[in-house]
């Protein structure tokens, strides 16, 4: 997958590719976790070009909130698949995030 970063103050946006899944969510999740290191509170991800998020995207989602939580920012998912989301607020993960668009 390939996506891009884009950085303003402390605030990034990830514009995603085609999927979030297990062979390329630990990329994204690194180069997130590197982000609120030098001090991102505010990170939204972009999923108007994302057509499949696997079990292994939705924990690196979920990992990714909990480490900004605790540094007291946020994640928003923007344009996020309304099937998914349907799934999230059934399990409760849906607290875990702001949700714009779609």
């Amino acid at each position: 997958m390939k996506f891009q970063a884009s950085r303003l103050g402390q605030s990034v946006m990830v514009v995603l590719g085609d999927r979030l899944i297990v062979g390329n969510s630990g990329a994204l999740l690194r180069q997130l976790l590197s982000e609120i290191e030098g001090g991102t509170t505010s990170v939204t991800i972009d999923f108007s070009n994302t057509k499949s998020v696997d079990s292994s995207g939705l924990e690196t989602l979920v990992y990714l909130s909990k480490k900004i939580h605790d540094r007291k920012g946020e994640v928003t998912l923007l344009n996020f698949d309304s099937g998914l989301r349907s799934l999230m607020e059934l399990t409760e993960l849906d607290t875990l995030f702001m949700f714009e668009g779609r």
